[in-house]
């Protein structure tokens, strides 16, 4: 299972380093899925669209975060090639 302590701090470094935040994976409703927990706790606004109208790619989560964009695609390759392609 992922250590979301562990992922946070990854996560807060590479907002501080970059402007953008692109993540695979972990924006599904299961209890092991934490990005998009984790993505709200980053910085105001938060998370502003979770999951689209769109198949396969459905749990798409997109974020704003103290004004950098964060971007959680779904983790299976093809739905993450779809989503990103579709953006």
């Amino acid at each position: 299972p992922d250590d979301e302590a562990k992922l946070e701090a990854a996560m807060r470094e590479a907002l501080a380093a970059h402007e953008v935040l692109i993540l695979s994976g972990g924006t599904s409703k299961g209890a092991g899925d934490v990005s998009h927990r984790i993505v709200n706790r980053l910085g105001a606004p938060g998370i502003v669209a979770h999951g689209v109208a769109l198949k396969p790619g459905k749990p798409l989560c997109l974020a704003v975060c103290d004004g950098k964009p964060v971007v959680v695609l779904p983790g299976f390759p093809t739905s993450a090639m779809f989503t990103l392609h579709d953006m």
